[in-house]
């Protein structure tokens, strides 16, 4: 029980962290065992689980991040442009940057890979 509490107090000491980026990602594809649907343009309440330049575990804790797929990129149906932030804003740790690579995840599966490009002030509107 003491782990569990570690883990608690870990994941709890993060201020509200509301910042949003941009971010460009590549979609794996499902034949190589990538999403089995398609790629969730538009959607405002996705929320896969993010993995940070490889790491899933940050501070001993998993995070999900909203993630706002807004346009494909180059006309490529694999590379989207997206908006992304953590979805629990209460207590994520600010340790997202410009430059940062991210994978996403749903469930134990990769689905994508990307690169944080940019800041954003885009809001999600999750009513």
């Amino acid at each position: 029980i003491n782990s569990i509490l570690m883990r608690y107090v870990l994941c709890r000491r993060y201020k509200v962290n509301k910042k949003v980026f941009d971010v460009v990602l590549e979609w794996i594809p499902r034949k190589k065992g990538g999403r089995a649907e398609p790629i969730p343009i538009e959607e405002m309440r996705y929320a896969p689980h993010i993995g940070i330049n490889g790491e899933r575990v940050i501070n001993g804790c998993g995070w999900s991040i909203l993630c706002y797929v807004y346009d494909y990129l180059d006309f490529e149906p694999l590379k989207t442009k997206a908006y992304i932030r953590f979805l629990n804003t209460d207590s994520a740790p600010d340790i997202l940057a410009i430059g940062m690579n991210i994978e996403l995840y749903e469930g134990v599966k990769k689905v994508a890979i990307g690169t944080i490009v940019d800041n954003s002030n885009f809001e999600f509107i999750l009513n």
